[in-house]
């Protein structure tokens, strides 16, 4: 049996972060026309990883800027659903499917600080594209023990967005 950290060691989140923070000043400097280099040290210096999720960031920085919010979500989502997987370190992925193929028990650490915080970590699990080589997922935080057991239930990610929406 393993247990493989999440953030960092499989999933590049400091790249997700600089990444979603610079889409939001992108499209923050073309709605208002202030610069998006400075629009992006404003949100750098504002975003707490730790206390912060993406999901309110974005609606307050929709109230702060005059922007609509429904587009920094809809960028948010296509960064963590749809290019989620290439945040996963290609060795990681390649050390996850080996694992798999020798029917090895995989178990995913992953924490959260916040309860606000858990449905932005279920996304990027969803998205990161590793879930078929999972068995168990564990939140070492005080507010899940075990998150989710994917053997009893290999439609996931709808579970996930049940249990986080």
């Amino acid at each position: 049996m393993y247990y493989i950290d999440f953030d960092n060691t499989i999933y590049e989140t400091g790249r997700l972060t600089k990444d979603v923070l610079t889409t939001f000043s992108k499209v923050i400097g073309n709605s208002t026309k202030i610069n998006p280099t400075i629009v992006f040290d404003e949100l750098q210096n504002s975003f707490n990883s730790t206390i912060d999720n993406f999901e309110t960031f974005a609606s307050s920085l929709a109230l702060k800027y005059k922007v609509n919010e429904s587009t920094l979500q809809s960028h948010l989502r296509k960064i963590i659903i749809e290019n989620g997987n290439s945040y996963v370190f290609p060795d990681a992925l390649e050390f996850l499917r080996k694992l798999h193929s020798e029917g090895e028990i995989v178990c995913i650490l992953t924490y959260v600080a916040q309860r606000k915080n858990l449905k932005q970590q279920a996304l990027k699990l969803a998205g990161s594209g590793i879930l078929p080589y999972i068995n168990e997922i564990y939140n070492s935080s005080i507010f899940v023990n075990k998150l989710y057991d994917i053997n009893n239930d290999k439609d996931i990610i709808n579970k996930l967005n049940k249990i986080f929406n």
